[in-house]
C-alpha cells in the first residue's frame, strides 16, 4: 500500500487562517523556494479532486473548473 492522496492539510490550514506564503520567482519568471514547491503540490491536488479522469486535455476542461481551481491558489498563495 502507498502513502494514499496528499490532501495539503498544511496549506489548508493557512487558508483558514488567512496565511498566505509569497511565492518567490527567479530572473526568468520560475518559481523557487518552498512556497513554490507547495504551490505546485497543491495545484495537483485541485485537479486531481476537481477534473475528470475523462477529459485528457488542459483545454477540454470547463472552464468553470479551471476558475474554481485559480481561485482556490490565489486564496492560499500571494
Amino acid at each position: 500500500t502507498g502513502r494514499g492522496m496528499s490532501t495539503m492539510p498544511r496549506v489548508v490550514k493557512r487558508k483558514l487562517q488567512k496565511l498566505r506564503p509569497i511565492v518567490e520567482y527567479n530572473k526568468r519568471g520560475k518559481g523557487i523556494g518552498q512556497a513554490h514547491s507547495e504551490m505546485q503540490s497543491y495545484i495537483g491536488v485541485l485537479a486531481r479532486f476537481r477534473v475528470p479522469l475523462v477529459d485528457k486535455k488542459w483545454s477540454q476542461i470547463p472552464k468553470d473548473i479551471k476558475e474554481q481551481i485559480w481561485e482556490a491558489v490565489d486564496m492560499a498563495f500571494v
